[in-house]
């Protein structure tokens, strides 16, 4: 399927995508991280998640095949996508990679908001739509992913999940 010029600044939305809202995160930040984030999968207070949210088994180190099994075992109707291609309706667009930190490595998600801009969700700290030169994200997978404690060298790819798979009211 071709869609979209190689080389685009911008990610096509499928109009399924969430808002930016950053505020609709305040509650429960220390177990609402950047997988919860990417999925929607929002728990609104400390109550009810008591650990953060992993695709897959909880390991000491991450491949991105590991990521990507993990994330298909829990939304098993998300598939492959492009930068250049929209989702499906009815299907919003993330992108994960890992780290480069050897025996201690860990992954990050971001997600595509409906205004096409990508955001995500730093461990503990609030959303954010920058990159590690703290310029807006219009691709992750060209943005600088280094954070303060990771740099996320491998990207593993875009993914389309279903809106509603792990959504919660707010």
């Amino acid at each position: 399927m071709a869609c979209g010029a190689p080389g685009a600044l911008w990610s096509p939305v499928s109009g399924s995508e969430p808002e930016w809202n950053p505020s609709r995160w305040e509650a429960n930040t220390q177990y609402n991280n950047c997988y919860a984030y990417a999925l929607d999968d929002r728990e609104p207070q400390e109550t009810l998640r008591h650990r953060k949210p992993i695709p897959g088994p909880h390991r000491s180190y991450y491949t991105c095949s590991q990521v990507i099994e993990g994330l298909k075992d829990e939304v098993p109707q998300m598939y492959v996508a492009s930068f250049g291609c929209p989702c499906a309706s009815g299907f919003k667009k993330i992108y994960a990679a890992v780290s480069d930190e050897g025996e201690d490595n860990d992954f990050h998600f971001w997600r595509q908001d409906r205004d096409g801009w990508w955001s995500h969700k730093p461990g503990s700290d609030d959303p954010s739509r920058t990159d590690g030169d703290q310029r807006p994200i219009a691709n992750p997978d060209q943005a600088n992913r280094h954070s303060s404690t990771r740099h996320y060298s491998q990207g593993c790819g875009f993914f389309c999940i279903p809106v509603g798979s792990h959504d919660k009211p707010s």
